[in-house]
């Protein structure tokens, strides 16, 4: 297929809208993960993954004040995290406008690749299938003769 530029104003439309890897750090709505490479930690599976409805490079620069790749760094190689570390090692694993399948989809890729920087503060609540089952525990003797005297009196 060939494509003539009959003007400039054609021709620059045509390279500005071309399509640009800067682009994706200024879109919303990514699923993306970082990649720890220093040392041991590139042949470990030492990554993190995240989420963010803000741009990409807002959230890479929240991670330089404080979060799991900040901290890894720190405590394992004695290194400050910079911007360059950052969008050097982050990849966007996905992108989806909706917030509530981007839970969702950041719990799958935690799931499928247990990434070891990833510290789970509360349950995974995007998938109740990997909450705790309270439902199979049985009660202690002791909880179930308290059961049988509480029906026997009502």
């Amino acid at each position: 297929m060939v494509y003539s530029l009959r003007n400039k104003k054609t021709s620059q439309l045509l390279l500005r809208n071309s399509p640009d890897q800067k682009k994706e750090i200024t879109q919303k709505s990514h699923v993306y993960k970082f990649s720890c490479k220093r040392g041991n930690c590139a042949v470990l599976n030492s990554t993190y993954i995240g989420m963010t409805t803000t741009k990409l490079s807002r959230r890479l620069t929240f991670h330089l004040a404080a979060g799991a790749p900040r901290k890894h760094l720190r405590e394992e190689h004695g290194a400050t995290l910079t911007r360059s570390t950052l969008e050097e090692n982050t990849e966007i694993l996905d992108t989806c406008k909706d917030p509530r399948r981007l839970n969702i989809i950041e719990a799958l890729f935690i799931k499928e690749m247990a990434p070891t920087l990833n510290v789970q503060a509360d349950n995974l609540l995007a998938l109740p299938s990997l909450l705790p089952d309270t439902r199979g525990i049985q009660p202690t003797p002791r909880d179930a003769s308290q059961s049988a005297t509480s029906s026997e009196s009502e």
